[in-house]
């Protein structure tokens, strides 16, 4: 009889994804006798209704707790958005970029793909648009200000960028384009919770007056959607 018992509440703690721990947390505490024990566990299995167990967690100590995903991360292929793109134009114009040029920029800065790690960030665009230009730019995210390596497509025989400052701040990844020495743009760049976006504030600035500070002249929240171009 016990035997039996035993078999049909593994039984049951199988088909409710329960375990012992589980059904030993519902049963009351002392000692009673073998009929009315009996009918308690009875009663308490036909109402007993397990946790739901979490897909993706990890253990911190004692507890377990929900894994979050590293928005700072900005693995993907992307697709800007028509907005982030017409910013993009309007920041060349204002720096003096050729027509053209920003035209070919516009085109070919519309797809990418991101790959990254915590200490380097490789953005790729999509091949067929490059007009001439390798493609790539690779940013070392340490904070220290380097080269800009990425080459222009034609016309121009020179990046319209000089250098960049990359670096990793708590859910985003800080970029900051010095188009020359008194020009400059900064994006906040991160992806939202559930993936689909990355999201940028991003900020225009200009040296102005005797003491050269910083001055904003524009600032835009832009931004590209999870795309399946290949690139």
């Amino acid at each position: 009889m016990i035997d039996v018992f035993a078999e049909e509440i593994e039984a049951f703690l199988q088909r409710s994804g329960a375990t012992m721990r589980d059904l030993e947390k519902v049963l009351k505490s002392g000692r009673k006798s073998t009929k009315t024990a009996n009918d308690n566990i009875n009663r308490q299995i036909e109402n007993f209704s397990p946790r739901p167990k979490p897909l993706l967690t990890k253990t911190v100590g004692k507890e377990m707790t929900w894994m979050k995903p590293k928005r700072w991360n900005l693995t993907g292929t992307w697709r800007r958005d028509k907005d982030t793109l017409q910013v993009l134009e309007k920041v060349r114009g204002d720096i003096g970029v050729p027509w053209i040029v920003r035209k070919l920029y516009r085109k070919m800065e519309k797809d990418f793909i991101i790959q990254m790690t915590d200490s380097v960030m490789e953005l790729q665009y999509e091949s067929k648009n490059k007009v001439m230009s390798n493609g790539v730019c690779q940013y070392v995210l340490d904070g220290k200000e380097r080269l800009f390596t990425m080459t222009c497509p034609l016309p121009m025989q020179k990046s319209d960028r000089v250098s960049y400052r990359a670096y990793i701040e708590g859910n985003s990844v800080i970029i900051i384009h010095n188009y020359d020495k008194n020009n400059r743009m900064i994006r906040n760049v991160s992806v939202t919770e559930d993936g689909s976006k990355l999201q940028s504030n991003t900020t225009f600035e200009v040296k102005e007056g005797n003491d050269c500070k910083w001055v904003e002249r524009g600032r835009w929240v832009t931004g590209a959607y999870k795309s399946k171009v290949a690139v």
